[in-house]
């Protein structure tokens, strides 16, 4: 199947932005954005526009909520954008400024990791909406102050979640034009747009200069660089807003992270796969499905209180990150101070908001690699296929074969009764259960292939491999301790 491209560009104030001549190869543009050129070069099956909420300011004297603030944004950017999309989206995210408009001063203010993580989510989820494999380009020529590296930095995150998600690799492109030439200041003018039709420029004999349309970057993206982003303060990672006290969703989100995410990201960063399967099986099973219909462990043959539950779904998080999301905009609605109009968001965005897209575009990744049909055991030939996550990681990789090729040397020899893994291993002795660090060590060592913890058979001529009972809660403490600190 052929990929398509998806388009984001970060602008400033279109405003003032004077007509050039953009030239990119064989392609040459004359417009007054770089959008126009980058549509002629990529072809997109989309453009998304990622905007400041300041730009409300541009378009009124007055605001009136934050609603109000997103829409004007969106309509005054809108305006300037001079090309007709089929598909197309801007979005407005938080944004800084101190500007007099009136008898008010309005004052914008923002949290640096809000618009990082608003814009790693905007990204992320308009990639995982198309069916075809993806190529992402990101514009960054227009651009101001925080907002061209903040947004690269979230663009390659959300390619790597993307490429999780979709098991593959992405390739990604970054654009940026050189500076607009400093001109005479006659000819210039005539350069600016029409403010009464601010696609066309105010003078019809206006000649643009060329500005080149430069590619910055290309390159892939592999799944395993997620593993870049992984790692949370233990205190903060269990929520995605600060302050949770109105926030009635909290509760279930600190659950599901505590349950599900901290364990499945850390099964993921050791390449732990019989977890990671067993960890992802429930929540995939529960896909559509009630907690309370699809609860209970995975292996209710075997006492273990700590063992995978189906209570969490990828719906669920979905959900969960669009309630964060609304609680957050909640605080930012403007007020009053003396003369001065506030916009500043009173909540802000916690680490377990990563968290949660972090297992989206892991359990999404898995989805298509395991079965649900049994959720006590994963098959060899399941593991095989889960080493395609690990695409970019030779280490990783090795350390998988190695695992792997153990279990097929010994596939002749296993019984169909399921047995501990220790018993089919050369001069290994029946183990003392314990959790201590030596049991640590050795379980990292081996991606969780441990022999006091796998218990193995053979079943229609598939191995089938389980976690014992009773080693959940030492084991998910291991997962946990691995991306938190």
């Amino acid at each position: 199947m052929s990929s398509q491209v998806i388009a984001f560009a970060v602008w400033g104030n279109p405003a003032y932005w004077r007509l050039a001549n953009y030239k990119s190869n064989s392609e040459s543009v004359k417009s007054f954005s770089t959008l126009e050129i980058l549509f002629q070069v990529e072809k997109p099956k989309k453009v998304i526009l990622i905007v400041s909420d300041t730009l409300a300011l541009e378009a009124s004297d007055k605001i009136t909520s934050y609603d109000d603030v997103v829409e004007k944004a969106r309509s005054y950017a809108e305006r300037y954008v001079c090309l007709h999309l089929d598909e197309f989206e801007i979005k407005v995210l938080p944004g800084v400024i101190r500007k007099n408009k009136g008898n008010a001063v309005y004052v914008f203010k923002a949290d640096m990791d809000d618009f990082r993580s608003l814009a790693l989510y905007e990204i992320y989820m308009q990639s995982i909406r198309e069916d075809r494999p993806l190529e992402l380009t990101l514009d960054i020529s227009h651009g101001i102050n925080y907002m061209p590296t903040l947004t690269y930095d979230s663009f390659r995150e959300a390619a790597a979640l993307y490429s999780v998600s979709r098991i593959q690799r992405t390739k990604i492109r970054v654009y940026q034009a050189d500076p607009y030439p400093i001109l005479q200041k006659e000819a210039d003018e005539k350069r600016m747009r029409d403010k009464s039709n601010p696609c066309t420029p105010k003078s019809q004999d206006a000649h643009p200069p060329d500005v080149v349309y430069n590619l910055l970057l290309e390159e892939n993206v592999y799944p395993w660089e997620v593993t870049r982003y992984i790692g949370f303060q233990k205190q903060k990672v269990k929520q995605t807003l600060n302050d949770v006290r109105n926030f009635p969703e909290h509760e279930s989100i600190k659950s599901l992270i505590e349950e599900l995410s901290l364990p499945l990201i850390g099964a993921y960063r050791l390449g732990a796969i019989v977890q990671l399967a067993l960890l992802a099986k429930p929540a995939l099973a529960a896909e559509g499905a009630s907690a309370s219909a699809s609860g209970g462990s995975i292996n209710p043959g075997q006492s273990d209180s700590c063992a995978p539950k189906a209570n969490w779904s990828l719906k669920d998080i979905e959900v969960f990150l669009k309630r964060s999301i609304e609680e957050w905009r909640k605080g930012r609605e403007p007020f009053e101070d003396g003369n001065e109009i506030i916009v500043e968001s009173k909540n802000k965005f916690a680490p377990g908001f990563r968290a949660l897209l972090q297992t989206h575009a892991i359990l999404s990744g898995i989805k298509s690699l395991i079965s649900t049909s049994e959720l006590e055991m994963v098959t060899l030939t399941e593991l095989k296929n889960l080493k395609k996550l690990y695409q970019g990681s030779k280490v990783v990789t090795h350390l998988l074969d190695r695992e792997i090729e153990k279990l097929d040397f010994l596939k002749g020899k296993i019984l169909e009764a399921w047995t501990p893994y220790y018993k089919y291993r050369k001069g290994v002795q029946s183990p003392v259960k314990k959790c201590d660090p030596i049991f640590k060590r050795d379980f990292i060592a081996h991606a969780g292939f441990h022999d006091e913890v796998i218990e193995v058979r053979k079943f229609n001529s598939e191995i089938q491999i389980r976690v014992k009972g009773g080693y959940w809660c030492c084991i998910k403490n291991i997962l946990k301790e691995a991306v938190t600190t």
